[in-house]
């Protein structure tokens, strides 16, 4: 995606040379879209799935957190995460696995990713057969829309 944001870009810095260059009035180049629009276009929550076991979702004033299912044995999951930050280099979002449990447990295993609107996916460890949860918080930018999925691989 960053490659084609260059790409438009000549484009369009090349696009303003040759308005200019007629002897007519210039006119404005069209810009191309800003990293952040890009990146908020790459943004997608996944759609449940079958053997989802939990879901966290931030985004506005709402959060959504669900434990959905057990693990099941020998079968692998992922957590799949994304975030998306009016200013994405200032931004990162922190995730954890944990058991789904009223008491403070710690992490089977977590993280950080950047706020780039990228989806990120990363194996898990053998999961017992017990509920867990996911678990994101961010440190940035106000505006930030922010996702943690727990699924089948």
């Amino acid at each position: 995606m960053r490659t084609i944001l260059r790409v438009a870009g000549v484009a369009a810095v090349l696009f303003a040379a040759s308005c200019s260059s007629s002897g007519s009035s210039p006119r404005s180049a069209p810009t191309a879209p800003t990293p952040h629009a890009a990146a908020r276009a790459n943004y997608a929550v996944p759609k449940h799935v079958k053997g989802e076991l939990a879901r966290a979702e931030f985004g506005g004033s709402n959060f959504e957190r669900a434990a959905e299912a057990l693990p099941k044995p020998k079968m692998s999951y992922a957590a799949v995460l994304g975030c998306v930050a009016s200013d994405p280099a200032k931004t990162s979002m922190h995730w954890e696995v944990r058991l789904a449990s009223t008491k403070v447990t710690p992490p089977i295993v977590g993280g950080s990713v950047p706020c780039d609107g990228q989806r990120t996916t990363g194996g898990l460890p053998a999961l017992k057969h017990w509920p867990i949860q996911i678990e994101i918080d961010w440190v940035g930018t106000p505006g930030t829309r922010a996702y943690g999925v727990v699924q089948p691989l």
